[in-house]
């Protein structure tokens, strides 16, 4: 009984920053999908270009062709994203979309 009672304390501070991390990582999630914009400080850089050229050479460097490139269309340009989203080795990244693409608007 004074095992569980010592451990009782750890046990939850742990179960409660679990859950803390658990929310911020949906909630980084939500914003990825669903939001209008992707912050700046929440990506690990930036490319030139949305391209397929672009992504191509993004998934052999930066990716390590690891993983699939997910790619979000947002009101500043595409979102790129290498891997899982759940691991900590996923890389984001900010591009703006090639002139040329059928989803840039001119007007």
């Amino acid at each position: 009984m004074v095992t569980l009672r010592l451990l009782k304390r750890p046990l939850v501070a742990i179960c409660a920053v679990l859950m803390v991390l658990a929310a911020l990582i949906v909630a980084e999630r939500a914003v990825l999908v669903n939001g209008p914009n992707y912050p700046h400080w929440l990506a690990t850089g930036e490319v030139p270009s949305a391209s397929d050229e672009a992504v191509a050479m993004l998934y052999g460097s930066a990716c390590r062709g690891q993983g699939p490139v997910e790619i979000h269309l947002k009101a500043q340009g595409a979102v790129l994203r290498c891997g899982t989203w759940f691991l900590p080795a996923t890389k984001t990244f900010l591009a703006p979309l090639p002139q040329d693409s059928p989803r840039v608007r001119t007007d």
